[in-house]
């Protein structure tokens, strides 16, 4: 008896469990939204049209100096004399010190008076070579002796005239690193010469931004602690090969100017626009829906909303430049695609 009853109440359960699970599918079911094929989705549509789409962008950089370089001795020996100090302006030819030349004029004097009596045996030898007096190799070696100690002495001039070390170029005296009495090897640094005559923009502009620049293109440099004041610009280098982010250097010579003087180190601001120069077929930056790479938009006909593959040219903040898929007039969608798909019926508001 008692075996009947849990088998009953066994049985109740699994009926009761399977009707809630009935019952919980068709409460799903009608829960579930299904989309209406006949249903209009409301979007905002613009024409493709012709615009200028002309547009200056503003690039900031880095002014750096023509030339930074640190000027190193060619010869050894101890600093006599000091021309400089830190934050002297020098031309180039400027006397920026002078080691000591005693030993070395000492060489040259004694090779001097070697090829003196060098000079003396050769005129011996020639007239006694005339009569055949002595052999003629020993007149050989006289010339060749002759030879040796005149380039002796060029050597010796040639290192003494390196004792005195002069500017390569004008420029700042930015950082002095010997003084008086100070023992110099060759390619020791004395001191950092800047030259900030003319200097040097350095800009990184993306890939899609590059055709802007152009070698030898006039620009007008701006910077914040002279806003009142352009300074004159020539674009001088744009890079070959880009960074990881497709990112490519972009260097402008900048005239520097003595009332407004630019520093090595300061942010310069240029101003370039596209390279435009007349009107395009163009459609808002709204209506596009793929990427810059393989573009896409939603073009509307006879009431429905097509996905077409489309060309892109030129950019702007605001615009872009359709080279193919498009015509003047054709209806793209600039709001509303969230819920648009491939041939979906449509109510536009222009």
């Amino acid at each position: 008896m008692k075996k009947t009853i849990w088998i009953l109440i066994i049985a109740a359960l699994l009926g009761l469990t399977v009707w809630k699970l009935f019952a919980n599918k068709h409460e799903v079911a009608d829960k579930t939204y299904i989309k209406d094929e006949n249903a209009k989705i409301l979007v905002t549509t613009d024409k493709v049209a012709y615009r200028n789409l002309y547009e200056e962008k503003k690039y900031i950089g880095t002014i750096s100096a023509n030339r930074d370089n640190k000027i190193a001795s060619e010869t050894q020996g101890k600093v006599v004399y000091v021309g400089v100090n830190d934050g002297d302006f020098i031309n180039k030819g400027h006397v920026i010190a002078r080691v000591d030349d005693t030993m070395l004029k000492l060489q040259l004097e004694s090779a001097e008076i070697q090829l003196e009596g060098i000079m003396l045996d050769v005129k011996r030898y020639e007239n006694l070579s005339k009569g055949d007096a002595i052999p003629a190799v020993q007149l050989e070696k006289t010339y060749i002796a002759k030879k040796s100690a005149e380039v002796q002495i060029k050597t010796l001039k040639e290192q003494i005239s390196r004792t005195t070390i002069i500017a390569p170029f004008s420029g700042v005296v930015s950082m002095r690193f010997f003084d008086l009495g100070s023992v110099l090897g060759p390619g020791v640094p004395l001191l950092q010469l800047t030259d900030v005559s003319v200097l040097k923009l350095n800009l990184n502009i993306p890939e899609s931004e590059l055709t802007r620049f152009k070698d030898g293109m006039q620009t007008e440099i701006f910077s914040d602690v002279y806003p009142e004041y352009k300074y004159k610009g020539t674009i001088s280098m744009v890079g070959s090969k880009g960074d990881d982010s497709h990112n490519f250097p972009v260097q402008i010579t900048i005239e520097n100017s003595k009332t407004y003087p630019l520093k090595s180190g300061m942010f310069g601001t240029v101003k370039i626009g596209n390279t435009l120069s007349k009107t395009c077929l163009s459609i808002p930056v709204a209506a596009l829906v793929g990427t810059i790479k393989e573009p896409q938009i939603y073009k509307v006909e006879n009431g429905k909303a097509y996905l077409k593959n489309i060309s892109l040219g030129t950019a702007t903040n605001d615009f872009l430049e359709v080279t193919n898929g498009l015509s003047e007039g054709d209806a793209v969608v600039i709001g509303g695609q969230v819920n648009l798909y491939d041939g979906a019926l449509v109510n536009t508001i222009n």
